[in-house]
């Protein structure tokens, strides 16, 4: 559950997708469709 926090901070902080994944270790697939789920959950990172 840490690595999905991880690419969620990142994103909200304004970080790129591509630089997400080489950070978290996973492919860019993987970060998009975590972000989606994120963005249609309707919940924000605080």
């Amino acid at each position: 559950m840490s690595k999905i926090r991880k690419i969620i901070r990142m994103y909200t902080n304004g970080r790129s997708i591509m630089s997400i994944a080489a950070q978290a270790d996973t492919s860019r697939n993987t970060v998009k469709k975590y972000l989606a789920s994120f963005k249609d959950s309707g919940f924000t990172f605080e």
